[in-house]
C-alpha cells in the first residue's frame, strides 16, 4: 500500500513538475517573440507534455492518433489551421476593419484571421491564459502530425504508403465524396492511423461543418502533409508573436474598455446609485428564471419550470426563445454585446421593471430606487476573470466626478470539474487555492449545501483548485489534489482571479463594501478521475440544464428575496 502511494506521489510530482516546465517554457518563448514548435525550441513543450500526458488528450503518448482529444482541440482553434505553416498570435491590431472575415472556433470564442494560404492570426484578448491554452493546443496538434508522418513515411526521400497516396486522392476530389468514396477513403486513412473503421467512421461527422461534410479528412491530411514537409523538406512550423501583443499584456486594456461600457450604461440608465448585484454566468439561465414563464404561459402550464427551462435549452427552440428575449427587454433588461475585445457579453436586469417576481417570490415593498439591478457577466477566461472584475469594481469616472458602486452581492456560477461525483453534481467552494502555489482565498460563501435540500441533487463542499489550464490536468495530479490535506473537491480556472479582485477592491482598496455577499456554486462538466468522463467527452446535453438553473435560483432568491 505504501508503494503505491509512493509511486501516486511520485508520479503527481513529476506531472506537477512538468506542468511547471511548460509554464516556464512558454514565457521563455512569448518573451523571445517567436519559435518552432517542432524544432529545438519547441522539443520542452513536447517532452513536457508527453510526461504529462493530459486526460484531455487522451492517447497522447502512444503510438495511435487520439481522436477524441483531436476533436476538443480542433474546436477551440480556427478552421483551416491545420493547414497553416505559420501561426501568428496578436493583439487586437484592427484586423476586423479590414478585408479579412474573422473565423471564430465552434467551442471558443476568439477572432482568427487567415491571412493567406500559409498563415492564420489569432487575436489574444483575454490575457496568459489564453496564450497557454493555444500554445498547449497546438503542441498536442504537432505531436499527432508527426505521428501520422511517422507512420505514411516510407524511406528519407519522403516515399509514402499507398493509404496516404489513397487519402491524398479523395482530399483532392473537387467534389463532396459520396458514401463508397468515403467509405474507402476511411478504411486507408484508419490503417495508418491505428484506429478501426468503426472508430473513424464514428467521430467523421463530429468533424464535418455543412459546407465541409468531408472536413475529418481535410485535417488529418494536411497534418500529415505539414510534418512530412518538417522531415523531408525542413519546413518548419513557426509560430510567432507580434510586437503590439508583447507590448501590451497584462495592461487591462480591454478589461478597463469592457468596464467603461457596462458603468456608463448603468450611468445613463440612472441605475447607477442602485444595489448592484454581480453574476458572472451563461447569458441564459438569468434571464429565463425570471421572464420565460410569462414569456411562454403555454409551455409552462405543461409541465415544471425545469421543463421549460429544458426546452429553452434546446438549440431548435428558437422561437421560444425569442419570445423570452422579447419579454426581458421590455420590462428591464438591457443587452450590452461587447466590443471591447473580451468576448464577454453583459446583461442588466432593472428588477424594478419586473411585473412579477420568479419562484412565487413576494415583491417587496422597497422603493423603485432601492430595488436591485443585476449584472450579468458572460465567462471569462482564466486570468482575465481578474482584470475584468477588477476594472468593474472600480469606481466610475464621470467627468471631475467619482462614483463608487454600491455592489451589495458577486456570484461566480460555471462548470467546473468535479473530483468525488459525477456530471451535473453541484459543488459549493469555501476557498479556492491557485495551483503551482499555496495562494489560497479561502472565503464565506452565502450559498449553503442545505440551500439545495430536497432538489434531488448531489451537492459537495470543499476547496476548489484554480488550475493554470484544463486541458493540463492528469489523474495523477488530480488524484493527489483530491487525498490531499487541502480537501479539494474540483477544478477549474478563474475562482482564485475573481476572488483576488474582489478582495483588492474590498478589503485593500475600499472601493466596494467589505462586506460584499459572495455566493460561488459550480456544477460538473466532467469527473476528470473516472474513464470517458473528461471534457473530451462530450458536452453534458440535458444533463447541464438542471444544476445551472438550481443555482441561479438560490443566486437569485438571496438577490431579490
Amino acid at each position: 500500500m505504501n508503494k503505491q502511494k509512493a509511486h501516486t506521489r511520485s508520479r503527481a510530482q513529476e506531472s506537477t513538475g512538468a506542468i511547471e516546465r511548460l509554464y516556464i517554457t512558454m514565457r521563455h518563448l512569448f518573451n523571445r517573440g517567436f519559435y518552432k514548435p517542432m524544432g529545438i525550441s519547441g522539443e520542452s513543450l513536447v517532452e513536457s507534455l508527453l510526461i504529462l500526458r493530459p486526460e484531455i488528450y487522451g492517447s497522447i503518448a502512444e503510438e495511435k492518433i487520439e481522436l477524441q482529444g483531436l476533436l476538443y482541440v480542433i474546436d477551440r482553434l480556427p478552421n483551416g489551421i491545420e493547414e497553416c505553416l505559420y501561426i501568428n498570435l496578436t493583439s487586437d491590431e484592427g484586423y476586423k476593419d479590414s478585408h479579412f472575415t474573422a473565423i471564430i472556433p465552434p467551442k471558443r470564442r476568439r477572432n482568427c484571421y487567415r491571412i493567406d494560404g500559409e498563415q492564420m492570426n489569432i487575436e489574444i484578448t483575454r490575457g496568459r491564459s489564453e496564450i497557454y491554452d493555444i500554445l498547449t493546443h497546438l503542441t498536442f496538434l504537432y505531436i499527432e502530425s508527426h505521428k501520422i508522418m511517422k507512420e505514411v513515411v516510407i524511406d528519407d526521400d519522403g516515399s509514402v504508403i499507398r493509404d496516404w497516396k489513397k487519402l491524398e486522392e479523395a482530399v483532392q476530389k473537387k467534389e463532396p465524396l459520396t458514401q463508397q468514396e468515403k467509405e474507402i477513403a476511411l478504411t486507408h486513412t484508419a490503417n495508418f492511423l491505428g484506429r478501426t473503421f468503426q472508430e473513424v467512421t464514428a467521430v467523421y461527422d463530429d468533424f464535418s461543418f455543412p459546407d465541409k461534410p468531408d472536413r475529418f479528412l481535410n485535417i488529418i491530411y494536411y497534418l500529415g502533409k505539414l510534418a512530412i514537409a518538417e522531415v523531408v523538406k525542413n519546413e518548419k512550423r513557426i509560430i510567432t508573436f507580434s510586437t503590439v501583443l508583447r507590448e501590451r499584456l497584462g495592461h487591462h486594456i480591454h478589461g478597463e474598455r469592457w468596464a467603461y461600457k457596462v458603468k456608463s450604461v448603468l450611468d445613463e440608465k440612472g441605475l447607477l446609485q442602485r444595489p448592484l448585484h454581480i453574476i458572472s454566468a451563461n447569458m441564459h439561465s438569468v434571464m429565463n428564471s425570471l421572464y420565460a414563464e410569462k414569456a411562454l404561459p403555454t409551455e409552462a402550464k405543461k409541465g415544471s419550470l425545469m421543463n421549460l427551462f429544458e426546452i429553452l435549452s434546446n438549440s431548435k427552440s428558437i422561437k421560444q426563445r425569442e419570445k423570452t428575449m422579447k419579454v426581458a427587454l421590455k420590462e428591464g433588461m438591457t443587452m450590452i454585446e461587447d466590443e471591447s475585445g473580451t468576448n464577454i457579453n453583459v446583461q442588466i436586469f432593472d428588477t424594478a421593471k419586473l411585473q412579477k417576481l420568479p419562484y412565487d417570490l413576494v415583491d417587496s415593498e422597497k422603493a423603485d430606487e432601492k430595488k436591485p439591478v443585476i449584472i450579468v457577466m458572460d465567462y471569462a477566461f482564466g486570468e482575465q476573470a481578474y482584470e475584468t472584475m477588477d476594472e468593474l469594481l472600480k469606481p466610475f469616472e464621470k467627468g471631475k466626478e467619482t462614483y463608487f458602486l454600491n455592489v451589495a452581492s458577486i456570484g461566480i456560477m460555471g462548470k467546473a470539474g468535479i473530483l468525488e461525483g459525477g456530471k451535473g453534481d453541484i459543488m459549493i467552494p469555501s476557498a479556492h487555492v491557485f495551483e503551482g502555489t499555496a495562494d489560497n482565498y479561502p472565503f464565506k460563501n452565502c450559498l449553503k449545501v442545505s440551500d439545495f435540500a430536497g432538489d434531488a441533487i448531489k451537492v459537495c463542499k470543499g476547496s476548489m483548485i484554480s488550475v493554470l489550464g484544463t486541458s493540463l490536468q492528469n489523474r495523477d495530479v488530480l488524484r493527489f489534489f483530491f487525498t490531499s490535506t487541502w480537501n479539494v473537491i474540483g477544478l477549474e480556472m478563474e475562482g482564485a482571479h475573481y476572488q483576488k479582485a474582489i478582495q483588492a477592491a474590498s478589503r485593500i482598496r475600499g472601493s466596494i463594501n467589505k462586506k460584499v455577499k459572495l455566493m460561488y456554486a459550480y456544477y460538473a462538466s466532467d469527473n476528470p478521475l473516472e474513464t470517458g468522463s473528461t471534457l473530451a467527452s462530450g458536452g453534458l446535453g440535458t444533463t447541464g440544464v438542471k444544476p445551472t438553473y438550481l443555482i441561479t435560483e438560490k443566486m437569485l432568491k438571496h438577490i431579490l428575496g
